[in-house]
């Protein structure tokens, strides 16, 4: 795998080394000192894959020769302990290629160096059994054309060497990237990255060497056990991303079955319908959207791939140069056709023409032969044109190249709309099995629900009918008497006339004497009342001067009530019978407990009749077919909650049919008989 590797050093005369031999050495040349004599040869080393100067472009011609360049380092150099050159090591990446290995180098060395103004001399080590490395020598003075110049001290910054390591990084991840691998190199310590692996020591070349040689050493075994354990760190850390990754699955598997569970309650149930049909509506929609982009993908990827015919053909100068050709041979033609008409003509007109062709002007015939010159001539300049620009559409080096990157732009085009339709196909694939399964799913929980609400809208009307008819009973059992006496608040205790009412004697007097003797005459003057509101009124007041009798006879019954209520009051008899009364009015208030019962069922009665009905819900198809006709998600799925229906509108309607039904049935009997009798006749 990749790894980080950039150390930089200084080559000076103090620790005996020169120049010369480090540029030999590391490019496996002979280069013989001219100042010592002393010739580095070190042709037989092996390993050196490639080697190379770059320099700055004022940089004088001999920069470019090995011995030449670092001879002109020695010389310029005095002190014998002068800083000759900088040697700057780094780690190739494994992963590339010579080819690339060798451009990853040479960019780095000429935005990190050689445009400073440094002359760099670069050489790539790539043996078989050991990892690839490059080598950098620069020069640590300006270079202008007439040579070396003073020291460049700024070379020497530690924030600049800090650079040249980063660099480093970004040059390799690049090249890395480009090349199509996923691995990356740090410039950072391991303590700075936060990483627990152990960093290996530096071998040496004693202990390289002896480690080739196939010999263990104390520093390689110390080395091999570092690996060992960052390759079990790498491994543990692998496991666990592997675990997070399956955790994260999970979770995410788990969080799309749980859309699917079917909820207990109902009220759940029919928020999750609604939602459900919103997402499929929206699904739909998406899926619509793509299969049309799908579609014109799949057209741009059939069209025939235009070829370099097609762009030369299709030039607008090229273009241009014969529509003119064209148009100027139409207008010749014309010309020369209407030249041949007139010559065809009298002597005088051939003679005319004849004296034209020879350059005398004689009036129009010269004017046509001009014409047809300048015809001819634009002819054959837009079509000498015409071939000179077809010409270099097919031989000139930059408009091949033009036309060879409007075709690679086509390709690229086709290219890219065949990898989308894929991914969109996808998309669609995946789309229509969500929409498949929410479907199903949404099916089952509406099925569900229906049943269930089948079953409660029954229990809900069997109650309701239930509540009618104790309602019913109650009523025609409590009745309210025809005159009540006046009293200042129901909070006041019941007098004794108003406890008499109560008495079992006198509710016997109501039901069995006076209800069956005036009950018919009080709906009559009711119904009177409410026919002339105005004349009852007087009548009331007593400002009619007549009697009316049906009025005089209810008074009478009223004085015979009152005059009952109270002999049954004052009587001994019912005296604690009252007192029993009153305390008990005391106890339950001003209603009697099975009035009070009757105002709870009623009570109960119309919460319950205000209930809208569950169920209800529509299938798939027809609650899209509505969502499409502009029905909100809500009203498109449920025709109660569309209609708003209640359990009162429900109960009224079918009253009604029933009505309907019982009047058809009375009908059908007689209709019956008739036609008996008719047959009984014939």
């Amino acid at each position: 795998m990749a790894i980080y590797h950039c150390h930089v050093k200084v080559i000076s005369r103090s620790s005996g080394r020169s120049s010369t031999g480090a540029a030999a050495y590391r490019a496996a040349e002979s280069i013989e000192d001219k100042w010592t004599g002393i010739v580095h040869d070190y042709t037989r080393k092996k390993g050196v894959s490639y080697s190379q100067i770059l320099a700055p472009t004022h940089a004088p011609n001999w920069a470019y020769d090995r011995a030449q360049l670092w001879n002109e380092v020695e010389h310029i150099e005095k002190r014998k302990d002068a800083q000759l050159c900088r040697e700057v090591e780094v780690a190739l990446p494994r992963e590339l290629n010579e080819k690339q290995m060798r451009q990853l180098i040479r960019d780095y060395a000429q935005a990190q160096f050689v445009d400073r103004g440094m002359i760099a001399d670069i050489s790539i080590h790539h043996a078989k059994d050991e990892n690839p490395h490059a080598h950098i020598l620069l020069t640590t003075r300006d270079v202008t054309p007439e040579g070396f110049g003073k020291k460049n001290r700024d070379w020497n910054q530690k924030d600049l060497l800090e650079s040249w390591r980063e660099a480093w990084e970004q040059h390799a991840n690049r090249a890395l990237e480009r090349a199509g691998h996923d691995e990356r190199i740090d410039h950072r310590s391991l303590a700075a990255q936060g990483s627990d692996r152990l960093a290996t020591i530096h071998l040496g070349p004693q202990a390289t060497e002896i480690e080739r040689k196939g010999q263990r050493t104390q520093l390689g075994d110390y080395n091999r056990e570092i690996r060992k354990y960052n390759d079990n760190l790498l491994n543990l850390a692998e496991t666990q991303v592997e675990i997070r990754s399956l955790q994260d699955e999970k979770r995410q598997r788990d969080a799309y079955e749980k859309q699917f569970q079917i909820p207990e309650k109902w009220q759940d149930r029919e928020t999750l319908i609604i939602k459900n049909y919103e997402k499929l509506d929206h699904l739909r929609r998406q899926r619509a959207s793509l299969v049309n982009t799908v579609k014109r993908l799949e057209k741009v990827e059939n069209e025939p791939l235009k070829t370099r015919e097609h762009f030369v053909k299709n030039d607008e100068d090229l273009k241009f140069y014969k529509e003119g050709f064209d148009n100027y041979l139409e207008k010749l033609r014309s010309t020369h056709h209407e030249i041949e008409r007139q010559k065809s003509g009298s002597f005088w007109s051939r003679m005319k023409f004849a004296l034209a062709e020879k350059g005398y002007d004689v009036g129009q015939s010269r004017d046509l032969i001009k014409q047809r010159e300048f015809y001819r001539k634009q002819k054959d300049e837009f079509k000498t044109n015409g071939l000179k620009r077809f010409h270099a559409l097919n031989n000139e080096l930059s408009e091949v190249k033009r036309i060879d990157d409007l075709i690679a732009n086509e390709l690229h085009r086709q290219t890219q709309a065949h990898v989308d339709r894929l991914s969109h196909q996808k998309k669609i694939d995946d789309i229509t099995a969500h929409y498949m399964r929410l479907a199903e799913h949404t099916d089952k929980v509406v099925t569900l629900e229906n049943k269930e609400a089948e079953r409660y809208n029954n229990d809900l009307k069997t109650q309701l009918k239930s509540l009618a008819n104790e309602i019913n009973e109650l009523e025609k059992t409590t009745r309210e008497p025809v005159f009540t006496l006046p009293r200042k608040s129901n909070t006041e205790a019941l007098s004794a006339l108003e406890a008499a009412r109560h008495l079992d004697d006198f509710k016997w007097y109501e039901k069995n004497v006076f209800y069956p003797k005036y009950n018919e005459k009080l709906n009559e003057w009711k119904a009177f009342e409410k026919a002339n509101p105005e004349r009852a009124e007087k009548i009331k007041n007593g400002s009619m001067k007549t009697k009316f009798k049906l009025y005089e006879d209810l008074k009478i019954g009223q004085q015979n009530y009152l005059l009952r209520l109270k002999s049954e009051a004052k009587s001994p008899r019912n005296q604690q019978a009252i007192q029993e009364i009153q305390d008990r009015y005391v106890r339950e208030g001003s209603l009697s407990p099975s009035q009070q019962r009757l105002q709870q069922l009623k009570s109960e009665y119309n919460q319950i009749a205000e209930q809208r009905l569950r169920g209800g819900w529509h299938d798939l198809s027809e609650s899209q077919a509505k969502m499409r006709r502009g029905y909100a998600p809500k009203d498109a799925a449920n025709t109660h909650i569309e209609n708003n229906t209640t359990f009162a509108k429900v109960l009224e309607k079918e009253r009604k049919q029933e009505q309907t039904n019982i009047r058809k049935t009375e009908h059908e009997p007689n209709h019956n008989r008739s036609r008996s009798r008719r047959s009984r006749s014939r």
